[in-house]
C-alpha cells in the first residue's frame, strides 16, 4: 500500500494549489493536519469571534451606534471571524477542493460583513434588508466559487477594494466622531500580512518543514486586522 492510498484524504478532489503551490509549507501527506502552521494559526479567527462575542454584552456607556446597539451585528461578524478560522483551518489540515470553498467563504463572508453594515450607516436600511442582503450576497459568491473557482482572488481582492471605498465614503458622508486609529492600525496590520504572503506564496522567504511560516503570521495578522475594523465601527458615536 503507497502512500497515497493511506493518506486520510486520498480519493477527494484536491484544491487547486495541489501538488506545488499550496503556500511555503511541506504538504505532509498521510496525516490528517497536511499543513500544521498553517492549520493551527487559524485559531486567532477563533478567539477574536470570542472576544467579539464578549464584547457585544459590555456596551460602553454613552456610544449610541448600531454595532453596540444591535448586538445581533456583532454577532454576526464574530459568526463571519469563527466561519474565516474554521474554514481555513480546514482547508490547510486537508488541501481538498471542497475545503478550498470553506477557506474562501470565510473571508467572504468576513469583508462584506461590514460593506453591507456601511450600507445600513448610510441608508438605515434596517436589520431584517441587512441579513438578506448579507446572505444573498454570500449565497451568489458560493455559487461562483463552485463554477468559476480560479476567480476566488480577484473576487476577494475587488470586495477587499470595495470595503476600503465603503469605508471612506460613508465617514465622507456621515463625519460620524470615530476613532480612526483603529482603522489605521487594521490597514497595516493587512498590509504587513499582504506582504508577507506574498514572500510566502512566491517561496522567496521559504523553509517548508520549519513550524514558523509567514503564511501563519499572515493568518494572525489579518484576524487582528478584522478586530481592529470591529474597534473602528465598535468606537463610533452617532446622534441616534
Amino acid at each position: 500500500m503507497n502512500k497515497e492510498q493511506i493518506d486520510p484524504y486520498f480519493g477527494m478532489l484536491p484544491a487547486n494549489c495541489l501538488p506545488d503551490h499550496c503556500f511555503c509549507e511541506a504538504v505532509r501527506y498521510g496525516e490528517w493536519i497536511r499543513q500544521p502552521a498553517d492549520t493551527w494559526s487559524n485559531l486567532a479567527f477563533i478567539i477574536i469571534s470570542v472576544v467579539i462575542i464578549w464584547m457585544a454584552y459590555y456596551r460602553k456607556p454613552g456610544l449610541s451606534n448600531n454595532l453596540v446597539q444591535n448586538t445581533s451585528y456583532s454577532w454576526l461578524f464574530a459568526l463571519a471571524s469563527f466561519l474565516t478560522g474554521a474554514g481555513s483551518f480546514y482547508y490547510h489540515a486537508s488541501l481538498t477542493f471542497i475545503s478550498q470553498w470553506f477557506d474562501v467563504m470565510g473571508m467572504y463572508f468576513s469583508v462584506s460583513f461590514f460593506i453591507i453594515y456601511n450600507l445600513d450607516r448610510l441608508y438605515k436600511i434596517g436589520t431584517a434588508k441587512v441579513y438578506s442582503l448579507y446572505f444573498a450576497v454570500n449565497i451568489l459568491l458560493g455559487v461562483l466559487l463552485v463554477t468559476i473557482p480560479e476567480a476566488r482572488r480577484y473576487l476577494f481582492g475587488s470586495f477587499m477594494l470595495l470595503l476600503l471605498v465603503s469605508i471612506h465614503y460613508s465617514q465622507l458622508k456621515l463625519k460620524t466622531e470615530i476613532r480612526t486609529s483603529y482603522l489605521y492600525w487594521a490597514i497595516a496590520c493587512f498590509i504587513i500580512a499582504f506582504g508577507l504572503w506574498i514572500l510566502d506564496i512566491e517561496h522567496i522567504v521559504c523553509v517548508p518543514n520549519s513550524l514558523f511560516q509567514l503564511h501563519a503570521v499572515w493568518h494572525c495578522l489579518t484576524a487582528l486586522s478584522g478586530f481592529f475594523i470591529y474597534m473602528y465601527y465598535r468606537s463610533e458615536q452617532t446622534n441616534a
